[in-house]
């Protein structure tokens, strides 16, 4: 395979197809009690790796895990949020990504400071 870009968009082959029933209303491929595809302006694509073969935001996984309020990806304010530092007091964020600045190029694991302003605010998906 030259390349993993957009397979969502690659089209059923008429094989595929064969004995496949389409959803009028949602448009879902399903063949062997199985979704296989989606139909998109006319034609079947294959579509994402998801229940409803469309890119969906909305996390059940989350819901289960008794997450529910983060079953859509949300902006959580952080220790650092700009509202919470008080820059009168000198409190600005030293390290505003999220790349870990400790095991820089494996020689720096020992530096206790390295660790002490290392980001804890990933973001959540």
């Amino acid at each position: 395979e030259k390349h993993s870009y957009q397979k969502h968009l690659k089209e059923l082959s008429k094989t595929d197809l064969k004995d496949a029933e389409i959803d009028d209303q949602s448009g879902l491929i399903r063949k062997e009690g199985k979704e296989i595809g989606v139909m998109v302006n006319g034609k079947a694509h294959i579509g994402f790796p998801t229940p409803s073969r469309k890119n969906e935001f909305y996390s059940q996984t989350m819901v289960d895990w008794k997450w529910p309020e983060y079953a859509i990806p949300t902006y959580i304010k952080s220790h650092v949020h700009p509202e919470k530092l008080d820059k009168s007091k000198g409190e600005y964020v030293l390290v505003p990504t999220f790349r870990l600045p400790t095991l820089i190029h494996s020689r720096s694991g020992n530096a206790k400071w390295l660790t002490e302003i290392s980001n804890r605010n990933p973001i959540w998906m």
